[in-house]
């Protein structure tokens, strides 16, 4: 079987590109001077020599784009990365605030900390990089002034009032004891516990009981998910973590053979599969198997009820099975299926269709109902035939497959956020949201 797959520089993936501020993940900070030290927040030269081997890395060398990242240093001279604008994929963003996270020789000043701004800008390969003044108003709209849902459909009629349709419940931090606020990746496990996945831990909710979870070593958790068995798979990033209820098992890149991961999806017989850069790895009982592909740079891999693996790599989506191939230009981070076998996929670009009649179809803000264009999350209700998507810079959004779409938002409901950063499905047909300002349920109205 022959495959081909479509390049594309990542700089001509335009709708990957962050228009508005968004927060990155952070933890409790110091009390710091927003204003510019003194003196060069860091040495030059090791400055340079650090952020030039970026230029190595596969997400680097094709393409061009820039991110704009402001940290926060500490007395220590440690920092963490609060917030970013950019013209880039996530990833690009994520291997960047790595790296300046991992710079330890920035300049301690007579401050206890400081906040600096930092734009990396790259063109396939070659790395530049420039300190900027930190700005008051580019501080308080990254972390307090959340942007307002940004609804790009302007020729659609949406519902004024979900509430009359859907319960919106928040679970946070202060009130329900949740790990933290700021939500990475939400699950459901067999049991009907809701696990979600916070930048303080993991947190399980029953019976609206909270209890946190911490892995082995303190991580970030990104994606994570519960498999057909009833254990837990989350992810760092960089490994991965296995819970079963009693025991933490870590998996590293020795293992996997996979160097970034980012993307872990439950299939049968309590296998999952995970993508990366390396390819696409499938554990089955104690043993990894990794699956080398012609674009190793894989942000999202899943098999369909017919058998066929879909994989989105940083040149596009491909499909491999039954000895055919079908490719999209689209950068596929999601997918579920419905109850007549066609596939629902989250891209940058919209929701995508692949049909049982092998048809693809795009729906956008421009040819749809969809409220805005950059789908995160996909997931299949089957409990009344719908689709829910999490849409950036929005919130969630329901669609009936025919003609129903609802929109809920921070500004027509008490959903906090307008960024979800996952979706999950219990028993009863409520849907689970983690957001960047607490753990929503939203439960139809009986």
């Amino acid at each position: 079987m022959r495959f081909f797959l479509l390049v594309l520089l990542l700089a001509d993936v335009a709708s990957a590109q962050e228009l508005l501020p968004s927060k990155m993940p952070y933890r409790d900070l110091p009390a710091f001077c927003l204003c510019r030290p003194d003196s060069d927040v860091a040495n030059e030269n090791s400055f340079y020599a650090f952020t030039d081997s970026l230029g190595l890395l596969p997400e680097f060398r094709q393409g061009r784009g820039t991110v704009r990242l402001q940290l926060v240093v500490d007395s220590a001279g440690d920092a963490q990365a609060i917030s970013y604008m950019s013209k880039a994929l996530r990833a690009q963003v994520d291997a960047i605030a790595a790296y300046l996270v991992n710079f330890h020789r920035w300049n301690r000043t007579a401050f206890s900390a400081f906040t600096v701004v930092v734009q990396v800008d790259w063109n396939r390969g070659e790395i530049r990089w420039n300190f900027q003044p930190p700005d008051l108003a580019f501080f308080k709209t990254r972390l307090y002034d959340a942007p307002k849902p940004v609804i790009e459909n302007k020729l659609f009629s949406y519902p004024g009032n979900p509430r009359k349709r859907y319960n919106v419940t928040v679970r946070d931090k202060q009130n329900d004891g949740l790990s933290d606020d700021y939500g990475t990746s939400v699950a459901v496990d067999r049991q009907g516990f809701v696990w979600e996945g916070t930048t303080g831990g993991v947190s399980r909710l029953h019976d609206d009981q909270v209890r946190t979870y911490l892995p082995p070593e303190e991580v970030f958790v990104g994606a994570l998910v519960a498999d057909k068995t009833g254990n837990k798979w989350m992810t760092d990033f960089k490994k991965l973590y296995l819970y079963d209820d009693k025991v933490w098992t870590v998996f590293d890149s020795s293992v996997t053979g996979l160097s970034w991961v980012r993307s872990i999806v439950p299939i049968a017989d309590g296998r999952v599969m995970v993508a990366g850069y390396g390819g696409v790895a499938t554990y089955d009982k104690g043993t990894w198997t990794t699956k080398r592909l012609p674009d190793n740079n894989v942000y999202f891999a899943a098999p369909d009820s017919k058998g066929r693996l879909w994989v989105g790599t940083s040149g596009g989506t491909a499909v491999i099975g039954h000895d055919s191939i079908f490719l999209s230009p689209s950068i596929i981070d999601g997918m579920t299926e419905d109850a007549e076998g066609n596939c629902w996929f989250a891209t940058s670009d919209g929701l995508a269709e692949y049909s049982v009649t092998g048809h693809w179809l795009l729906r956008t803000a421009q040819n749809s109902g969809m409220p805005s264009g950059h789908v995160n999350h996909v997931l299949y209700n089957p409990h009344d035939n719908s689709l829910w998507m999490s849409i950036q810079h929005v919130g969630v959004c329901r669609w009936d497959i025919l003609n129903d779409w609802l929109v809920i938002t921070r500004e027509n409901s008490p959903f906090p956020s307008t960024e979800a950063t996952g979706l999950a499905l219990d028993q009863e047909g409520n849907v689970w949201c983690a957001t960047h300002e607490g753990l929503v349920e939203v439960s139809a109205v009986k």
